[in-house]
């Protein structure tokens, strides 16, 4: 975090990010900019306007660039290192019973993904914006 002071940096309105990073947003150690969307802060940032960098996970901000502004979205590249790791989860909730039972479904085929390389190209051809409806 503190590689991000003296930058303007684009954050989410509502979003708490880590420990250090918002103890340091608090305190004024770093400077943020708070928008209510990915998309908004994509704009800003491939304007040039106001701020330097902006938070997001590879996924969601190349998805806000390539609905709002596709033909800049090789001028922004990312971080090798992230700010967090996150991972996803499949929520289902306990009241329904089968619900255990596709819980169980979604994981033997998700193994099955990951085991034949699907699940990477997957998110490969999303990055790219393969799967976006003209």
């Amino acid at each position: 975090v503190s590689d991000l002071a003296g930058l303007q940096i684009g954050a989410m309105r509502g979003y708490l990010y880590n420990d250090e990073f918002d103890h340091a947003d608090k305190n004024q150690i770093i400077t943020t900019q708070r928008a209510s969307s990915h998309a908004h802060n994509m704009k800003k940032l491939v304007a040039g306007d106001r701020i330097d960098i902006a938070l997001s996970t590879i996924d969601q901000g190349l998805y806000a660039l390539q609905m709002t502004e596709r033909d800049l979205v090789d001028q922004v590249t990312w971080h090798p290192k992230p700010l967090q790791v996150a991972g996803m989860h499949l929520m289902l909730s306990k009241k329904v019973p089968e619900n255990r039972r596709m819980i169980e479904l979604f994981n033997k085929g998700l193994k099955k993904l990951k085991a034949s390389g699907k699940y990477d190209q997957y998110f490969k051809e999303s990055q790219r914006g393969d799967y976006i409806l003209p």
